[in-house]
């Protein structure tokens, strides 16, 4: 596994192989085909998870992970409420192998994917952060941004929505995402 160097909130840890871990979470997801909650929705919320932790300070590569492992694990694009649960439970399966998060970063990424759906809104940046980059992407099922429902001030931003729209037909790969990191 190759790994590099990088500094996080915990201190210096290393930068996961990140093609890796798509290649496993590819083969564990029962929603990776999905159109409404699959991959090319994945590669929209890391995108616009790391445009808001620009502005935010959240943590960056925990943002571009949720977006790989929020809706992962979902079994269907209906009701599925544990979905998240399972998503950042994957993620901790996958540490210790692959991303080599320490405990605190962990924690973090498990509680956004664990309770992306609730509806709820947060002061914790990165947290914050994730949750706003997944509800940007409503707008690829024609919602409307309900600003109420944003966590960070740029996600509220009319800006960052028309950015979010311009997404919808213009989804970056994932090079070029990892790139971004």
């Amino acid at each position: 596994m190759s790994k590099v160097p990088i500094e996080g909130p915990a201190g210096a840890e290393t930068l996961p192989a990140l093609p890796s871990v798509l290649d496993a979470i590819r083969i564990l997801s029962p929603s990776r085909e999905s159109g409404i909650h699959g991959e090319s929705h994945w590669r929209r919320v890391a995108a616009h998870g790391l445009y808001l932790a620009d502005d935010t300070g959240a943590d960056r590569l925990v943002v571009l992970l949720f977006g790989m492992f929020h809706d992962s694990m979902r079994f269907n694009d209906d009701h599925d409420p544990e979905h998240g649960k399972r998503g950042g439970f994957l993620a901790s399966c996958l540490n210790d192998e692959l991303i080599g998060l320490s405990e605190e970063r962990l924690d973090l990424l498990e509680a956004a994917c664990r309770d992306h759906t609730l509806g709820q809104t947060t002061d914790e940046p990165t947290i914050g952060a994730c949750w706003d980059a997944d509800r940007l992407d409503l707008v690829r099922l024609g919602t409307r941004i309900d600003k109420a429902a944003m966590s960070t001030g740029p996600g509220r931003s009319l800006e960052l929505q028309d950015r979010a729209r311009g997404l919808v037909t213009a989804t970056p790969d994932w090079p070029e995402i990892f790139r971004l990191l």
